[in-house]
């Protein structure tokens, strides 16, 4: 079974820039994405996409190899899916193969372990599900915006969290999908 990671790295971040290589605790932030891809022990293949000459050299001394991402999938616009697409195509032809699954891992979750990746995708292919995400449980004492954009309360009365039922919010640390799933 071959398993792809893709890792999109845009070298454009406009909110905190280069923010997938800023050092964290003295290492480049997308390393520690890399670390857990080269230690699932599921995992293959491990392509970051990017459109940084910089990234792309970090990356590689990290252990990966490079999906060169085309202009047009590069603004702050465009959505993952395109992304990770381009990347699996990429990925088939560099490795002149085809993949049963795709691991999307984002590089700003340096605090993935390794364990839990592993663990969504025996899930995924052991429960015969298109996707997995990750999640958390989340339940406590959460608000929103009511139709006049007012903050209030999602809850009717105040519990203490064991009391409270398990309410799921995506990390966004990894997702895992059949290959079909990606396009």
């Amino acid at each position: 079974m071959r398993i792809l990671a893709v890792i999109p790295a845009r070298g454009g971040s406009k909110g905190i820039p280069r923010k997938n290589i800023r050092l964290m605790n003295g290492r480049p932030l997308i390393s520690y994405a890399i670390a857990n891809a080269c230690a699932s022990q599921y995992i293959t293949d491990i392509f970051v996409s990017t459109d940084s000459a910089e990234i792309a050299d970090i990356a590689r001394s990290y252990g990966a190899r490079i999906v060169e991402r085309d202009h047009c999938l590069s603004s702050d616009l465009v959505t993952l899916d395109p992304v990770v697409f381009h990347a699996k195509k990429e990925a088939e032809k560099q490795c002149n193969c085809t993949f049963d699954y795709i691991v999307t891992m984002q590089p700003t979750s340096p605090l993935l372990r390794v364990e839990t990746l592993d663990a969504g995708i025996v899930y995924t292919i052991r429960e015969g599900f298109d996707t997995v995400i990750s999640v958390v449980n989340k339940p406590h004492l959460s608000w929103g915006r009511d139709d006049n954009g007012k903050l209030c309360p999602l809850y009717q009365e105040r519990k203490n969290r064991q009391e409270l039922p398990p309410q799921y919010m995506e990390t966004g640390a990894f997702v895992v999908a059949r290959e079909a799933c990606v396009k």
